[in-house]
This record gives structure tokens, C-alpha cells and sequence, in this order.
């Protein structure tokens, strides 16, 4: 299949209207079409993807890890620059994966926790309930990092293209795997402004991967991905990170765990 996205004057009636259409986003069915029924509403891309059918059963948190691996290997063609674009995921999330959409984020009570922690920027305006603010930032995608990281279907992708390992499929999501089952970890690294980039989050994952796996070591470093996200996070503030390599930053966190104990 192709890709398709919202059209902009589509994807900004959405935003715009929000307050007024909150029930529509516990619809059991897919409303957008009706919704703008006689007006167009998205184009279709030359991206070519393969069809997937996301996991919906389970905890919610361990399905996260089963949904990476589906979406990243069906959009396997998407380059990080066509992963950015806010009304593709917009799209994905209210049409292509709605079921998948509500059944992930329906409840706003179980998701007051978020990947990445609320910044200035991120403040709930108190003309905004939760509702509203969960709606943005889920069902569709704000233009920013935070909104990538948070949209139901785009935070799937981007988890998965900033883990994934090169090499045996065996081993691909091994890092995917340590990054979403210890949601410190997880937060710790979206948290920061770095986030976005594989080369830092590779070698981070690498470097904890590592000790994790060396015996000696495993039961030594616990717990410490807020400081060494942290030490990262400074360390860009006198080196370009951008010009790292993975092993640059894997050997960097690696040197840095061990020198805490």
C-alpha cells in the first residue's frame, strides 16, 4: 500500500476543533471520513509500506515492544525526514490504526505517565482539560519532537529506528527490547533533547546492554540512565553530539556507569 497523510487545511480543522469534538475520539469506528464527507481530507504518498495489523490484546505497555517491531519493519522504507512530518502519523493514527489508537490511549486514566516528561512548553494551559491534551498529543501528532515521540502510531516508529541493531534479525530489536522494558530508561533518554538522534540513543543502549551482559558488572550499575542520560545531555553542551559516533557514545556512557561505582 502508499502511504497517505492529512491535507494541511484538514489536519489544522482537527487541531482547531478539538473542545468541540472530544466525543468523536471514543467512537468505536473510524469517523473521519464522515467527518469531512465531500471534502478532501489526505493525498496519497509514493511511500510505499506493507500492510500490518497492530497487536491490541495484553497489557499496554508490554504491547509496545510487539507494535515497534510491526510498524518499523512495514515502513521500513521511511527516511527519518518523511518520519517527521506530523500529518502522515495524524493520518495513520485516526484512520489506518484507529482501533489500535483508542484501544493504546482511550483511557485517560491510565495515561498520566508519558514517554517523555512534560517541559515548560508542555504545560496543560488551564483552557485545555486533559482530554484535550491527550487527543493532541495521541490521536494527532503536535509539530515538535514531543509530538513524534507521543503520537500513538509515530512514537512506534521512531522507537524502533533509534534502536534498531544492523545484523541478524536475531538480534535487531535487542535494544528496542532493553529501552522499552524499563520505562526509566525510556524516559530518561526521550526526556532529553538528544532524543531524536540514533547515534546517542545507539550508544547509550549499547553501553547499558554491555554491562548488563557482563557478569562482573550486571548487578553493580543499577538504575543510574537519569545520571548518565544527564552527563550525555552536558557533555553536548561543549561537543557537537552530532558528530559522534555510535562507539564514541557507547564507549563515553560505558566509562561514565562505570566510574559510579
Amino acid at each position: 500500500m502508499r502511504l497517505k497523510y492529512l491535507t494541511e487545511k484538514a489536519y489544522e480543522t482537527l487541531m482547531d476543533n478539538i473542545g468541540i469534538d472530544k466525543d468523536k475520539y471514543s467512537i468505536a469506528s473510524v469517523w473521519i471520513p464522515e467527518y469531512f464527507k465531500g471534502k478532501e481530507y489526505f493525498k496519497e504518498s509514493r511511500i510505499e509500506a506493507s500492510s500490518v495489523k497492530l497487536y491490541t490484546e495484553g497489557g499496554k505497555n508490554e504491547s509496545d515492544i510487539v507494535n515497534v517491531k510491526l510498524i518499523f519493519d512495514a515502513f521500513d522504507k521511511l527516511t527519518p525526514q518523511q518520519a517527521s512530518n506530523e500529518y502522515l502519523w495524524s493520518y495513520l493514527s485516526l484512520v489506518e490504526f484507529w482501533e489500535y489508537s483508542l484501544w493504546r490511549w482511550g483511557n485517560d486514566s491510565e495515561n498520566e505517565s508519558s514517554d517523555v516528561e512534560d517541559d515548560a512548553d508542555d504545560t496543560i494551559n488551564i483552557k485545555e482539560s486533559k482530554r484535550s491534551v491527550n487527543i493532541k498529543q495521541r490521536y494527532l501528532c503536535e509539530k515538535s519532537r514531543i509530538g513524534l515521540l507521543r503520537n500513538a502510531i509515530s512514537r512506534l516508529w521512531w522507537f524502533g529506528y533509534l534502536s534498531y541493531k544492523e545484523g541478524p534479525l536475531s538480534q535487531k530489536y535487542e535494544l528496542t527490547e532493553l529501552l522499552l522494558t524499563q520505562a526509566d530508561l525510556c524516559q530518561s533518554i526521550m526526556e532529553r533533547n538528544f532524543s531524536m538522534n540514533r547515534n546517542v540513543c545507539f550508544g547509550i543502549l549499547s553501553a547499558i546492554k554491555k554491562i548488563n551482559d557482563d557478569q562482573a558488572l550486571s548487578n553493580v550499575i543499577k538504575d543510574e540512565w537519569r545520571s548518565l542520560c544527564k552527563y550525555i545531555n552536558r557533555y553536548g553542551a561543549v561537543t557537537l553530539l552530532d558528530t559522534l559516533s555510535q562507539d564514541e557514545v557507547e564507549k563515553l556512557s560505558y566509562d561514565y556507569l562505570l566510574g559510579l561505582r
